[in-house]
């Protein structure tokens, strides 16, 4: 099966090392919105392998086509870039195509050291590039090395965070459950479940119980970020979120915000890790493990954490805090290996420098350094967090090699890191949905 990607998804592209440099080989980029205006000429890269061996020769095929009713002429040039932003290897030569012709070609490099690296084809007429197309391929993806940083005192600010919420919730905290009849049936019974946060936040969640009475194993599923859940689906109503209809649920919603608005809640308080915004978060999903751990019918001690994206990042912090969790299965986990999570995307630097921007509008004198978040960013950085994971705990990690929301290379720093019986299966066309239902239903 060959790869198919829309030439104009940007959400690939490198914008450190790409966009901002305003020449390639002295050919003149421009913007977005000229490529929008649909060249008669394209590139793409084609493949049905991405992953390659070691010591493994990389031969990669892209086609160029022109759809156009005359003769186009341009120049190609191709690139890998490996994942230090540092050119491995270009190509450049003339292509000539006649009315509606479609040529497949190849180009092929020697192996590299373990890494991840990104592939680009372009074409350029007149000076400037008229058709773009990248996609990451890798090297021995298990065997690439990373580093992140741990304080010297994340465990015990952890442990002291766990142990006072487990006071809390010893001495009375209230957590309200509504049975709900209308969103119940003959299978199933739902309840609709409440609490407030320290923060003043409303926490909400959906439980859905089976009617046999029978003790089951329980599972805690965590949204993504801006996402929401409308009940506790089962895999049969719900393939892309879905559950199995044989256990104990929690689906729980954080009250984040959904959409683009909940980005907003990334750097919020991170100026001090005791006041960032997603402490509370995890105390909070810690919650929902001892709701699930309380109930009559589930098994306490064998509880299922699950999520994707945000959900998945929290799913492994919670494994490696609360040993009532025996089994996370986390999909392209969010807050993994800060450092690359902060130089391979984006977007993650670009909500630091908007919370830093509105905060010196509020306040001039409010000094916070790129340095000073990410100190504070690794006391959530789950790369941190996975080496308190009890050793038996089972994990099952899914990757997208496409993903530039979650790259792979921050997922496997972490994986790195993480003690447990683990295993991870990397997509090498998953973008940030990872293996999609076809993984959601193997996992379960």
């Amino acid at each position: 099966m060959l790869i198919s990607f829309n030439f104009l998804d940007f959400s690939c592209v490198n914008f450190n090392s790409f966009f901002k440099s305003k020449k390639y080989n002295n050919i003149k980029v421009v913007e977005n919105d000229t490529l929008q205006k649909k060249p008669k000429i394209y590139a793409k890269l084609l493949t049905d392998k991405s992953i390659f061996g070691e010591n493994e020769k990389i031969v990669l095929q892209y086609y160029v086509e022109n759809k156009d009713i005359l003769p186009i002429s341009g120049i190609i040039t191709g690139e890998i870039q490996g994942q230090n932003i540092k050119t491995l290897y270009t190509f450049k030569e003339n292509i000539n195509l006649q009315p509606k012709e479609k040529k497949t070609l190849y180009f092929s490099f020697n192996a590299v050291p373990p890494q991840i690296m990104r592939a680009y084809i372009r074409i350029a007429q007149n000076g400037k590039f008229i058709s773009t197309h990248n996609i990451a391929i890798a090297s021995e993806p298990l065997k690439i090395s990373t580093q992140v940083f741990e304080p010297l005192d994340f465990k015990t600010f952890w442990e002291k965070n766990f142990q006072n919420l487990q006071k809390k919730l010893q001495s009375g905290f209230k957590i309200i459950k509504k049975y709900r009849p209308d969103m119940s049936n003959a299978q199933f019974y739902t309840h609709e479940i409440t609490w407030f946060s320290d923060a003043g936040r409303k926490v909400t969640g959906w439980y859905r119980v089976p009617t046999h009475g029978q003790k089951v194993k329980a599972l805690l599923q965590l949204p993504a970020l801006g996402a929401y859940f409308a009940k506790a689906f089962t895999l049969s109503e719900n393939e892309n979120i879905g559950t199995p209809s044989h256990l104990a649920v929690l689906s729980l919603n954080l009250g984040i915000g959904q959409g683009e608005s909940a980005k907003k809640q990334i750097m919020e308080g991170i100026e001090n890790k005791e006041t960032y915004f997603y402490k509370q978060v995890i105390l909070d999903c810690l919650i929902g493990v001892h709701f699930l751990a309380n109930e009559s019918q589930t098994f306490g001690n064998e509880i299922i954490v699950e999520g994707m994206s945000q959900g998945g990042g929290l799913a492994l912090m919670l494994a490696s805090l609360d040993k009532r969790i025996k089994t996370c299965l986390p999909d392209v986990p969010f807050f993994c290996g800060m450092p690359y999570l902060w130089t391979q995307t984006y977007w993650v630097k670009r909500e630091a420098d908007l919370y830093l921007k509105n905060k010196q509008k509020l306040n001039p004198a409010f000094s916070l350094t790129h340095a000073q978040i990410l100190e504070n960013l690794a006391y959530y950085d789950v790369a941190n967090f996975v080496k308190m994971m009890p050793p038996t705990t089972n994990v099952y990690i899914s990757v997208g090699l496409q993903d530039t929301t979650c790259p792979p290379l921050s997922i496997l720093a972490m994986y790195q890191q993480t003690r447990g019986k683990k295993s991870i299966k990397i997509y090498p066309k998953g973008e940030h949905n990872g293996g999609g239902v076809m993984h959601r239903k193997e996992k379960f």
